[in-house]
């Protein structure tokens, strides 16, 4: 019979297993853009924890090159404005995972 400290430890080491494989960073980076359409300075960088990538896919020739291309670099409002996202992948899982979405109307 295994001991409940040596259950812990197993399990500890599936989850740090299991992170290791499928788990990566990315950050998102997000500028205003002024009226003239440059960029100013940033006002919101984030790094995340991320288990997929969820990419777009829903418009009509639209593959997963465009998809990830709109997923890292995109076009948003922020906070009325009209600003730039981009997401960078600082560290990739060994196992990269993409969820391609569509919108069926």
């Amino acid at each position: 019979m295994s001991s409940s400290g040596e259950c812990s430890a197993f399990l500890m080491h599936i989850a740090n297993t299991r992170d290791r494989l499928f788990y990566g960073s990315k950050r998102q980076r997000i500028t205003l853009i002024d009226e003239d359409g440059k960029a100013q300075a940033a006002v919101s960088e984030k790094t995340d924890l991320f288990a997929h990538l969820l990419v777009n896919v829903s418009d009509e020739g639209t593959d997963i090159y465009d998809g990830l291309s709109g997923f890292m670099d995109d076009t948003v409002e922020f906070e009325g404005k009209k600003a730039s996202m981009e997401v960078v992948l600082v560290e990739t899982p060994p196992i990269l995972q993409i969820q391609l979405q569509v919108r069926v109307c």
